[in-house]
C-alpha cells in the first residue's frame, strides 16, 4: 500500500472535495457538507485522507462543547464523518488513516488526551474496525436523530 498522510483541509480543497465518490448512506457525512459547516464553526477541523495529493477519505475532528455529549474529558476530541472515497474502498485505507490518528491528534492538538468516536449499533464493520485500531466501548450510548450509536474512546496517555 502506498503511503497516505494526514492534512487540515482549507477552502482551496473545496474542487477535490467535489469529485469525492460517496455512498448516500445515514452513517456518513459528505466532505464538502462538512467543509462547508467547518467555515461557520470554529471547532470543527476537516482533516484529508490523502495518497501523494489525491484525496482518497475525509473525517472531521471536533474540539469545543459538542464532545461533552461524548465524554465529561475536557481533554477530549471527537472523531466523527470518517469515509474512504468509493474508489478506494477495500484497499486498507481506512485502517491506515486510523493508524495516522493518534500521532496525528498528539502533534496537532498536543493537549488533547482522548479521542472520542460515536458508532452506530447497526454498523457492525465500523465497530470491528475501530475496535482493532485501539477504541474500545466506555458502555455509554447517545441518540442522533433516529440512531442509537455506541461511544468509544481511546486513551492517548497509554
Amino acid at each position: 500500500m502506498e503511503k497516505i498522510t494526514l492534512r487540515e483541509a482549507v477552502i482551496e480543497d473545496a474542487p477535490k472535495l467535489e469529485n469525492y465518490a460517496i455512498d448516500s448512506n445515514p452513517y456518513i457525512t459528505k466532505p464538502m457538507d462538512a467543509l462547508t459547516e467547518s467555515m461557520h464553526e470554529t471547532e470543527k477541523h476537516p482533516i484529508l485522507i490523502l495518497k501523494e495529493d489525491e484525496l482518497i477519505g475525509f473525517f472531521i475532528l471536533q474540539l469545543g462543547v459538542g464532545v461533552s455529549e461524548y465524554t465529561d474529558n475536557p481533554k477530549a476530541i471527537l472523531f466523527k464523518a470518517h469515509s474512504i472515497d468509493l474508489n478506494y474502498q477495500g484497499e486498507g485505507y481506512a485502517k491506515k488513516s486510523l493508524e495516522l490518528l493518534s500521532d496525528y491528534v498528539r502533534y496537532h492538538y498536543p493537549f488533547i488526551n482522548e479521542i472520542v468516536l460515536s458508532v452506530s449499533i447497526d454498523n457492525i464493520s465500523s465497530q470491528m474496525l475501530y475496535v482493532r485500531s485501539g477504541f474500545s466501548s466506555n458502555q455509554k450510548r447517545i441518540n442522533i436523530g433516529e440512531s442509537v450509536e455506541f461511544v468509544l474512546s481511546k486513551n492517548l496517555d497509554e
